[in-house]
């Protein structure tokens, strides 16, 4: 009781940074001078000032660029999605929570053009770089990946961060793109992590996993009670693939429990 008290109490959100996603395309754009025949690559990494002797430096500029002063924080648009339960939520013994979009953390909270962290950067663009800094923005899926002329560009480059294969597509993301000076860093098993304070005033609800114990499910009850946050379950609808959710009542979980052992919850 007293963790899950502490963790809806103290609520924050994990802040992903490059290198720590499970899709190695994440964050990296395509490279568009590979996709010319040789001579006119050869050409242009001959002539190209950024292209280059100053490749490594690009390198460089990139390492300490966006890539190493931003974030990202995903969100779904779809409570009942089977895939998203499974795949992050525990096989479904976790919970999904639902945010108010419209609030202030969402819209603008973290759009600081005027902040320090790229004072010295080469080719900094404030408006570039915070367009996408600080406001929630849907994730395109495409087939194609989004390409760059000029690996200098990489260096102040989010617009690669809302694009992802269609092959995701399934998670209807959304993303929060924000800066890791303003986060605060925890040690989590022994590695160190950045986080969001937010208010649990944004949190509109809570909605347990089909496979959430009941007296787990007890529990969180009393947590989301004394906190005013509404709270849902969800239960195996009995002749689709799909999720049923329904308000938290502490006599849904043995209503759905039958002699047939056709059950539509699968854990006690």
């Amino acid at each position: 009781m007293t963790f899950r008290k502490a963790f809806f109490e103290n609520f924050f959100l994990r802040l992903s940074t490059f290198g720590e996603f499970n899709d190695p395309f994440e964050m990296i754009p395509g490279y568009k001078v590979l996709t010319l025949d040789k001579e006119s690559r050869d050409s242009i990494l001959e002539n190209s000032t950024s292209e280059g002797d100053s490749f490594y430096e690009n390198y460089m500029d990139t390492k300490a660029g966006v890539r190493a002063s931003l974030g990202v924080i995903c969100f779904t648009s779809k409570v009942d999605n089977l895939l998203m339960w499974s795949h992050y939520a525990n096989n479904h013994e976790g919970v999904c929570i639902e945010f108010d979009a419209t609030a202030s953390f969402f819209n603008g909270q973290y759009k600081d053009s005027g902040s320090p962290m790229f004072d010295g950067l080469k080719n900094y663009n404030p408006k570039d770089i915070y367009d996408n800094v600080g406001v929630l923005k849907k994730v395109e899926y495409s087939k194609n990946r989004p390409l760059i002329f000029e690996t200098s560009k990489l260096s102040d480059d989010t617009e690669s961060w809302l694009v992802k294969s269609e092959e995701w597509r399934y998670e209807d993301e959304y993303r929060i793109i924000l800066p890791t000076d303003r986060a605060e860093e925890k040690e989590i098993n022994n590695s160190t992590m950045s986080f969001f304070k937010i208010d649990k005033e944004i949190i509109k609800s809570v909605t347990m996993g089909c496979q959430v114990q009941e007296t787990v499910k007890k529990e969180i009850y009393e947590i989301c009670s004394s906190l005013n946050i509404p709270l849902k379950e969800s239960f195996i609808s009995p002749t689709e693939y799909k999720l049923d959710i329904k308000d938290y009542h502490h006599d849904n979980h043995s209503k759905h429990i039958n002699m047939y052992n056709l059950y539509r919850i699968t854990k006690y």
